[in-house]
């Protein structure tokens, strides 16, 4: 790493000094080439005096800044005292006779031309470290989320499950087996997704595991429905993304006394695009959202919204939710990964 720093400064410097020295006249007698290897000396050295020690400083000044723009000031009036004696020097030492030399003035100007290229360089290097620290804020934010709702699953539904268990162990059914194996393998998958995007595959199996839970512990007259059409091979999601929308349908559109109770949801995967219609049964009173996105125990849809901005964007998501007197409908469009998409956004991670 400090390696390659030190070779693109030293490249900076070859492109941004080769212009002057294109102006000489070559092969360069002893006094010029003490000239040149004294711009070479003088340049860098103040460069870095304003771009090291002035400008951090300066941007940590607060109102103190006025300060650090005085001492900027100053370095270059001093500065320019020093490029002028030493070359006054060098002139009376090693020319036969006293070459041309510019004014203070211009020595002046140059070295302020050299500050505000540190300057500016400097700012530049500023916004672009703070853009990173704020994709990494972002970043850190998205898998704290992602963090709580791993460790976290409805626990209505762990409730219910696990009385569905006990009563299905009182009666040595053979679903006892099934609901062992389905409630593993999600916290399984909780547990162990930890990356930015998962498998496709993976959170459809997880959904899949989810709904089949729900069907056995929920009676016959509840009619739920899971449609997916297309192949998940090669795509990439951000883990637990869809759960929200399954495990709200759920907890909301079957409590209450609904005639009629049911759970529809179709996932259709064409290419690299996902779309998830989920529609239930809805209680007449739960009027607006459902209160899954609102209450204390659902991750909001606030945060649902969050996540899909930071993760897609607006132009990889559409989000559309109705809200009907009798049911309750989502449709979400997701643009997703490829492969190897995934590779280059894992290895950046």
């Amino acid at each position: 790493m400090l390696k390659k720093k030190a070779l693109i400064h030293i490249i900076f410097w070859f492109i941004f000094l080769f212009p002057a020295f294109l102006e000489l006249e070559w092969p360069l007698s002893k006094g010029e080439s003490v000239l040149a290897l004294n711009v070479i000396l003088i340049a860098p050295m103040f460069f870095y005096w304003i771009s090291g020690w002035v400008m951090p400083r300066l941007v940590r000044a607060g109102k103190r800044q006025y300060l650090y723009w005085l001492i900027a000031l100053s370095s270059c009036l001093v500065w320019s005292w020093i490029h002028m004696q030493t070359e006054t020097w060098i002139g009376r030492n090693f020319f036969e006779e006293m070459p041309p030399q510019p004014s203070f003035v211009e020595y002046f100007v140059g070295m302020l031309w050299f500050m505000a290229t540190a300057i500016g360089i400097s700012f530049m290097q500023y916004w672009y470290e703070n853009q990173i620290k704020e994709e990494e804020i972002k970043h850190l934010q998205l898998k704290s989320e992602l963090n709580l709702l791993r460790y976290r699953i409805n626990p209505h539904f762990l409730f219910n499950t696990l009385n569905s268990l006990y009563a299905f162990a009182l009666e040595k059914s053979d679903k006892t087996a099934e609901i062992v194996l389905r409630l593993s393998g999600l916290m399984r998958y909780m547990l162990r997704c930890e990356d930015v995007l998962v498998p496709l595959s993976d959170e459809l199996s997880y959904i899949d595991d989810y709904i089949a839970l729900e069907r056995l512990r929920l009676d016959q007259e509840v009619s739920i429905k899971l449609s997916i059409e297309g192949s998940p091979e090669g795509l990439y999601i951000a883990p637990m993304l869809l759960l929200p929308f399954v495990e709200n349908s759920f907890k909301h559109g079957l409590s209450g006394s609904i005639s009629k109770r049911y759970v529809e949801i179709v996932i259709h995967i064409e290419e690299d695009s996902l779309f998830m219609y989920v529609e239930n049964s809805k209680h007449a009173v739960h009027t607006m959202h459902q209160e899954g996105f609102k209450g204390r125990e659902g991750i909001g849809l606030p945060t649902v919204k969050r996540r899909l901005e930071i993760m897609y964007g607006p132009d990889k998501y559409h989000l559309e939710i109705e809200d009907m007197s009798d049911k309750y409908r989502v449709n979400l469009y997701l643009k997703l990964q490829r492969k190897m998409d995934y590779a280059l956004l894992d290895s950046r991670g």
